[in-house]
């Protein structure tokens, strides 16, 4: 039985994520796509979580969050990291990703309609020019989420940070937002299709300001101490809470 109610909720994530792509596409000439963008992935998130039955909890150390763009880093345990990431913050974000994912039938070309960010990591040039134009974006109002661990930790700890991400926030000379979410892998376990209802419990902390560090390997090391730590110590004040 459970299984097969995996395999339901696993129908109607797919069912939700097309309707709300056709839904983005169709609000696209509306009301442009960061509008189009924001309400869609909000929506797209509200019916995972309902649907499998996920509660979200956010709390927040920082005194407030920049109102000008900034760079959204956070570990990466679980796929429903995403919708809490899109629930969490009350403004669009766009993706940081690897240039496979462009190629994926559906998924890619939705996110390259909406303008996600995409960098070559097999090509330093063709990276370094991703990079360059999309510090250009930032500047010109785009804020920005990223996984620089790359891929899903299988144990909970947190993996390598590969440097793009980085790189990007000194080019741009953004704040970079350390994020800690818990919970999120034993809601979908890595490597399988198994769905159990629970709590995912994000943590923000306080902005890195990148303009004071000289190379991206000490901006990476400096966010990635702080979300080790917001994953030991949850703030005590509640920034938001959002129920699916």
């Amino acid at each position: 039985m459970k299984t097969l109610i995996d395999k339901i909720q696993t129908i109607l994530i797919g069912i939700h994520t097309v309707i709300s792509a056709t839904l983005a596409f169709i609000l696209l000439p509306l009301f442009g796509a960061s509008k189009a963008l924001m309400l869609a992935s909000k929506l797209w998130s509200r019916l995972i979580f309902i649907t499998v039955g996920v509660r979200l909890v956010v709390d927040c150390e920082a005194d407030r969050l920049p109102s000008d763009p900034f760079i959204v880093v956070s570990n990466h345990t679980s796929n429903f990291d995403i919708p809490a990431l899109f629930l969490a913050f009350h403004r669009t974000l766009y993706f940081i990703s690897k240039k496979e994912l462009q190629k994926i039938p559906f998924m890619g070309w939705v996110m390259t309609a909406f303008g996600m960010v995409f960098i070559d990591r097999s090509n330093p040039e063709l990276a370094r020019k991703a990079i360059s134009d999309a510090a250009k974006e930032i500047r010109g109002g785009k804020t920005l989420m990223s996984f620089p661990e790359g891929t899903r930790s299988r144990t909970g700890s947190m993996q390598s940070f590969k440097k793009g991400t980085f790189h990007l926030a000194v080019a741009a000379q953004v704040p970079v937002i350390p994020v800690a979410i818990t919970g999120a892998a034993s809601i979908n376990p890595p490597g399988t299709w198994e769905l159990e209802s629970g709590t995912i419990h994000l943590s923000i902390g306080q902005p890195v300001d990148s303009r004071q560090f000289e190379t991206a390997s000490e901006l990476s090391d400096a966010v990635k101490a702080k979300i080790e730590y917001l994953l030991k110590n949850k703030p005590a004040e509640v920034y938001a809470v959002s129920a699916g």
